[in-house]
């Protein structure tokens, strides 16, 4: 039995109504490639939506995501952030009535690139 190959897909929403339903769909539609389960997908759409709610993310004219579905793993890189915005994204994302997202949901979170990525990694 072969394995699924990788699939890598980058996507970048400006501001607007549109940039959560857009990135959304590509982080649902990614993971799924992974063949992670329905809960892992939404653990990984939550994450995004931690991430989009920050007030200086919310701010930022385009929000740019790096994808990539492995079999049983799913990674969202977003940057380049300046500053130590990748840094505080992790510490800081969270969610009314859930709390901080990222450390509860995904197997590995991380500053990449001197800091100026958040890698976010979600396992099956």
């Amino acid at each position: 039995m072969t394995s699924a190959p990788e699939l890598t897909v980058q996507v970048s929403a400006g501001r607007g109504r549109a940039r959560l339903p857009v990135l959304r769909r590509a982080v649902a539609g990614t993971s799924s490639k992974a063949g992670l389960p329905v809960g892992r997908i939404d653990d990984a759409v939550l994450i995004l939506e931690a991430l989009l709610a920050d007030v200086q993310t919310a701010r930022a004219e385009e929000v740019h995501l790096v994808l990539t579905a492995r079999p049983g793993s799913f990674a969202l890189l977003i940057g380049p952030l300046a500053g130590a915005e990748a840094e505080r994204l992790l510490l800081d994302a969270a969610l009314p009535s859930v709390g901080p997202v990222i450390e509860r949901l995904a197997t590995v979170a991380r500053t990449v690139d001197d800091g100026s990525h958040l890698l976010i990694v979600v396992d099956a």
